[in-house]
C-alpha cells in the first residue's frame, strides 16, 4: 500500500495537471457509456435466469403466444353509432401496424363465429359496407355474446375497446416501451372525438419507465446542487469544493458507465444506484475537506491529502464497490 500512496503523491504533486486531464478524458470515455444505459423496469427479470417459475412460464408463452396484452378504451358518453364503428375500425388497421404488435381486436374487426347448417360462419361482425343498415342488428348481436359484452364494449354500450395482443418480448428490444410509445403517438395523432384510457402490463412498464427517467433527471442535479451547498457554507472554499465536484461528477459519470457499457439496465432494486454514489462520494469529500483544515496553508495541500486518505477511502471504495455489484 505504502508505494501505491507514494506513487500518487509523486502524481499528484509533480502532475497535478495530467491528473485532471486525465480525469477529464476518463470522464468523457464514461460518458458515451452512460448514453448508451438503460432503464429495465420488467420484474420477471429480477428472478434468477433458471428459476423454475421462469423457465416455465417462458415456455408456456413460446408455445401459446404471449400473454401480454394493451387495451385502450374509448369513452363515448352514449350509445355507438355507425361512425364510431368506422373510426374504430381505422383505429384498429393503424395500431395493427405497430412494430411488435401480433392482432389487434375489436368490435371493427373480430370474427363472429356462428353455426350455419353443418358448418361455422366466421365472416367479421361488422360489414363496413353495410355498416349503416345493420347498427341494430350489431347491438342485438353484441348484448347477447359473453365474449364481446364487458370485454370489447361495456354493457351501456358507451365504451368501446380494442385489445392489442403483443409478439413475443424477445423479438423486439424494449417491446413494451416501444409498442406503448408507438400507440400513443398514434392516439394523439387520430384526433379522437373521445377521450380515451389505456390499460395493461406493458403501458404500466412504459410509465413507471418515464417516471424513473424524469425522477433521475430531476432528483440528481438537485442533489448535487444541495452537497455543493453544504460543502460551502462547511468550508467557504469555492475551488476546493469545484475540485470535490468535479470528482463527484466523474464518478457518477464513470459508474453509470460502467453500466452502459456491459449492458447491465438499471432495474427497480439499482434505480436507486445514481443518488446513492451520489451520498457516498458525498461522505467521502466531506471527510477529506475536514481534514484540509489539519493542513497548514504552508504544506503542500494534495500530497499531504493523498498520504492522509489513501488507505481509508480505498477501502472504503472496495466494499461500497462489493455492494453495487452484489446488486
Amino acid at each position: 500500500m505504502k508505494p501505491l500512496v507514494e506513487t500518487l503523491q509523486f502524481l499528484v504533486r509533480e502532475h497535478s495537471v495530467a491528473v485532471l486531464l486525465a480525469f477529464a478524458v476518463l470522464s468523457m470515455i464514461g460518458g458515451f457509456g452512460a448514453a448508451q444505459l438503460e432503464i429495465d423496469t420488467a420484474i420477471e427479470n429480477l428472478m434468477d435466469r433458471s428459476d423454475p417459475d421462469r423457465v416455465a412460464n417462458l415456455m408456456i408463452k413460446e408455445e401459446f403466444s404471449n400473454d401480454e396484452i394493451l387495451v385502450v378504451a374509448f369513452d363515448l358518453g352514449r350509445s355507438f353509432e355507425a361512425t364510431d364503428l368506422r373510426h374504430l375500425g381505422e383505429l384498429s388497421d393503424a395500431m395493427s401496424e405497430i412494430q411488435g404488435v401480433e392482432e389487434v381486436i375489436s368490435l371493427a374487426n373480430v370474427e363472429d363465429v356462428r353455426a350455419n347448417g353443418d358448418f361455422l360462419d366466421a365472416s367479421q361482425l361488422v360489414d363496413m359496407d353495410r355498416l349503416p343498415l345493420d347498427i341494430e342488428g350489431i347491438r342485438s348481436r353484441v348484448a347477447e355474446h359473453p365474449l364481446y359484452r364487458r370485454n370489447l364494449v361495456s354493457d351501456d354500450d358507451r365504451v368501446l375497446a380494442a385489445v392489442l395482443v403483443l409478439e413475443q418480448r424477445g423479438r423486439l428490444e424494449k417491446l413494451n416501451y416501444r409498442v406503448s410509445q408507438d400507440l400513443i403517438s398514434i392516439l394523439e395523432d387520430a384526433d379522437l372525438p373521445w377521450p380515451y384510457h389505456i390499460s395493461g402490463y406493458p403501458y404500466a412498464e412504459y410509465d413507471s419507465l418515464r417516471l424513473l427517467s424524469r425522477d433521475l433527471a430531476i432528483l440528481t442535479p438537485v442533489a448535487l446542487l444541495l452537497v455543493f451547498a453544504g460543502l460551502y457554507w462547511m468550508t467557504r472554499r469555492v475551488w476546493s469544493i469545484a475540485l470535490a465536484g468535479a470528482f463527484l461528477l466523474w464518478t457518477e459519470i464513470a459508474v453509470l458507465g460502467w453500466f452502459g457499457y456491459t449492458g447491465t439496465p438499471l432495474t427497480t432494486v439499482t434505480a436507486v444506484l445514481p443518488t446513492v454514489v451520489i451520498a457516498t462520494v458525498s461522505t467521502y469529500l466531506v471527510y477529506i475537506l475536514t481534514l484540509m483544515q489539519r493542513i497548514s496553508p504552508k504544506r503542500d495541500v494534495g500530497p499531504e491529502l493523498v498520504a492522509m486518505t489513501a488507505r481509508s477511502v480505498l477501502l472504503a471504495a472496495l466494499s461500497t464497490g462489493i455492494g453495487f455489484l452484489a446488486l
